[in-house]
């Protein structure tokens, strides 16, 4: 690949992430627990506290892991309870941005009224630790690219989150591919077609007979 093609392969995957964050893969969570497992073993066998030693990091990163998926697990349990028995199957996070905020009022919350809570960013000094808040902070992070997003949820697995920062700037630029890749992607994890909204309908929140943004 060339120098062109690299740098256009860069700006795809910045522009449309993934909607799975990796977490620790099923091979290396077995090879860490039998890691672990062999150590305490051989620190139970011989009494000494080199094993320990060994044996320490690994474990230490099996307890943060096993913390962190056990309070995501009890977040998503709260999430089904509360949203889930309503009918909220997403969380749209948003702000007041010139750059999304009208495609985002037609195209989003529009189409998915009824089946998402919605958290703005540009409110985040009054917010309170609700449950959008935490869930966001859990999923989304304040790194980068979480605003806009779409937490899509799947029961207790952990749930997809649709990031649109960077590609609402290639929009800016013109270039709204990405934009419309991502929530293609989006309404159908949600269970949203362009058929369940109807062309006319469709034409007013902007998109096209092909399923392209006309904005």
């Amino acid at each position: 690949m060339n120098r062109v093609g690299k740098r256009a392969a860069r700006r795809a995957a910045l522009a449309a992430p993934p909607a799975l964050a990796r977490s620790l893969p099923r091979g290396c969570a077995y090879a860490l627990s039998g890691y672990v497992a062999a150590g305490l073993l051989l620190l139970y066998l011989s009494g000494h506290w080199l094993w320990f030693v060994v044996v320490a990091p690994a474990l230490a990163i099996a307890v943060f892991w096993i913390g962190r998926r056990a309070t995501e697990l009890a977040l998503l349990r709260e999430v089904q309870d509360d949203w889930g028995s309503r009918g909220i199957r997403c969380l749209i996070v948003h702000s007041d941005s010139p750059v999304w905020r009208e495609h985002i009022q037609a195209r989003w919350l529009s189409r998915l009224e009824g089946v998402a809570c919605t958290l703005n960013w540009s409110e985040r000094a009054s917010w309170q630790p609700t449950l959008a808040v935490r869930v966001f902070e859990r999923f989304c992070g304040r790194n980068r690219n979480f605003n806009p997003s779409v937490v899509v949820f799947r029961g207790t697995d952990r749930p997809l989150v649709f990031r649109f920062f960077y590609a609402f700037q290639e929009a800016k630029k013109g270039v709204t591919e990405f934009v419309t890749a991502l929530e293609r992607e989006m309404f159908a994890a949600v269970g949203i077609t362009d058929a369940d909204v109807g062309p006319e309908r469709a034409a007013q929140q902007g998109i096209g007979p092909d399923g392209r943004w006309l904005g």
